[in-house]
């Protein structure tokens, strides 16, 4: 016998304050205001402090002045006496301070001494994290030179950089395409840059170029306000060197031909280069000495007075004394009233 067949029973219909059956439809919104996006922390400025970079700057120009110093006593010691070979070793001295001291290390590290001491270092703008490399390394280092040789260049360069927020870049900062950080900075904390391209190569060729050009004029314009005045102290340095030869020649020829009847007394006024010529005794001069030096470290004398001439080879290095047929190019002439 077949069972009867039964309609399904329908669902109750909900209550207007019945709780929501779980497993159906939305989840439930939670109370209170919509959760918005996380906060994330500030970034941290990357960027080094304009107190940082003079410190730093102010020890290594000490570091750098000891260097350059200790490539002054050898080029002393080198050049024997020569003022041009001492100056020819002092300036490339000075060089291979600047290229080994300041440009290689910042080249490939992005630091010196003074900013490894200070905790900063510098590096491309486009990653704040490259060194800058040999190529604006270069650059860099040529425009910071020439501002150092610019008067009052340096506080115009601390001024620009001064000025500059929040990069803090100064001159040769903006033309070699570099920044100074912190060390202690890494990309992983987060910085808005705001201008992280590289300057191109026309704009590197163009301000290097300026600056070289800038340099040669302020070279050019201290040359000839510094060499003229060297070579005025040269020159008498020297007068005073050949004077003191020719007193002590004076005194050698006294000792030696024993012409204390004529006592050579030195007149100091009339002291001078006189080249080829050969000056003779004129109406009233007492006596007359010409001295010329040779490479050897002698000296020939030649003596005019009213009785007689004669020509003495002193050797100053060895101490002898005797009789020579002299030249006298070049020689310093002394005249006694």
């Amino acid at each position: 016998m077949t069972a009867p067949i039964t309609a399904p029973t329908p669902y109750a219909a909900p209550t207007p304050y019945a709780a929501p059956q779980v497993g159906y439809g939305y989840p439930p919104t939670p109370a209170g205001p919509w959760p918005g996006p996380p906060v994330r922390p500030p970034a941290r400025d990357p960027f080094a402090s304009l107190g940082r970079r003079v410190v730093a700057y102010l020890l290594d120009g000490v570091l750098m002045s000891v260097l350059a110093i200790a490539a002054g006593f050898l080029g002393a010691a080198l050049a024997g006496g020569n003022d041009d070979v001492a100056g020819t070793v002092m300036f490339f001295g000075w060089v291979a301070v600047v290229a080994l001291y300041w440009y290689v290390p910042t080249a490939r590290a992005g630091r010196t001494l003074g900013k490894a001491a200070l905790g900063i270092r510098v590096v491309r703008a486009d990653d704040l994290v490259t060194p800058p490399g040999y190529g604006y390394g270069a650059v860099r280092c040529l425009v910071q030179v020439c501002f150092e040789v610019v008067p009052l260049g340096s506080l115009i360069n601390l001024l620009v950089a001064g000025t500059d927020s929040p990069e803090r870049r100064a001159v040769h900062d903006r033309a070699s395409g570099t920044r100074v950080v912190r060390s202690d900075w890494s990309p992983a904390d987060g910085y808005p840059m705001l201008n992280r391209r590289p300057p191109s190569a026309a704009t590197v060729v163009l301000i290097s170029l300026a600056c070289v050009v800038a340099a040669i004029m302020v070279v050019a314009i201290l040359a000839a306000i510094v060499v003229p005045v060297f070579l005025n102290q040269r020159d008498k340095a020297i007068d005073v060197q050949m004077r003191q030869d020719a007193e002590a020649a004076a005194s050698t020829l006294v000792a030696a031909h024993g012409t204390l009847a004529f006592p050579i007394v030195i007149d100091e006024g009339t002291v001078g280069v006189v080249g080829d010529a050969r000056l003779e005794p004129r109406p009233g001069d007492a006596i007359t000495i010409t001295l010329a030096r040779n490479g050897s470290g002698a000296f020939c004398v030649r003596v005019d007075n009213e009785r007689a001439r004669s020509s003495i080879y002193l050797d100053s290095a060895a101490g002898t004394i005797g009789t020579a047929t002299c030249g006298y190019r070049g020689s310093i002439t002394i005249t006694k009233r």
